[in-house]
């Protein structure tokens, strides 16, 4: 799992994180957010599938941590780099 610091690090740096979330403030069972930021009062922005209401509002770094699910349940998503196999055909 990553570190506090770590999860801030990235977010800090723009790159967004999948997050599988356990029971608690955004599912009975479980559910995937996509973390997207860091916001002006230091907690997380976040965007829930399922609520536009939750997805306008910050929550603690703590409270992510806490109700994250399973062994990795964060997924740091890179932006695409080139590849040989990769072209652009216009």
């Amino acid at each position: 799992m990553l570190s506090k610091k770590s999860l801030v690090r990235v977010l800090t740096e723009g790159k967004l994180v999948i997050a599988a979330m356990g029971k608690g403030v955004f599912a009975n069972t479980g559910h995937y957010i996509v973390l997207r930021g860091i916001a002006e009062n230091g907690e997380l922005l976040v965007a829930d599938p399922n609520s536009e209401k939750k997805s306008l509002r910050t929550f603690s770094v703590d409270l992510i941590k806490k109700e994250a699910k399973g062994g990795k349940p964060f997924l740091v998503c890179e932006p695409p780099v080139s590849h040989p196999l990769i072209t652009d055909n216009k």
